[in-house]
């Protein structure tokens, strides 16, 4: 395996942290991503990655945040989508200025942003339900 691959790490953190049990290894996801990060700090799948591994394994929601908002600026829809997320379990935040910017680097039609925004709102409020809104403060 080429270590020095910036693509080859990130996929293989990606791998460590979504395969199955007995296999899923995050202590190897989180090194992989790390490397992957080091050789290639503004590498949008290694942001979006890095969040998922900061979110799911370690709970530091502000480093996730921060990830996936790299990822998200390069263009990401996911990652400002697992952003939005985690900005729309706090208590108190302001959320339509956050579709605006979210949806800025995307070439969509004005009838489609009222339609991602009810998916992205309805899927949010599901994945709160489902899992007990477990970022709440």
């Amino acid at each position: 395996m080429r270590g020095n691959c910036a693509h080859i790490n990130i996929r293989c953190a990606q791998g460590f942290s979504k395969s199955p049990y007995p296999y899923r290894d995050w202590e190897l996801a989180k090194e992989c991503c790390a490397t992957a990060l080091a050789l290639a700090p503004n590498n949008a799948m290694a942001n979006h990655v890095a969040g998922s591994i900061y979110e799911r394994y370690d709970k530091d929601i502000e480093r996730a945040k921060r990830h996936y908002q790299i990822a998200g600026e390069q263009g990401v829809y996911g990652a400002f989508m697992d952003l939005f997320k985690l900005k729309y379990s706090e208590v108190n935040h302001s959320y339509i200025s956050e579709y605006h910017y979210g949806f800025s680097p995307y070439k969509v039609s004005l009838i489609e942003v009222p339609l991602f925004a009810s998916a992205q709102t309805i899927y949010s409020l599901w994945q709160c339900n489902k899992f007990g809104n477990v970022h709440r403060a």
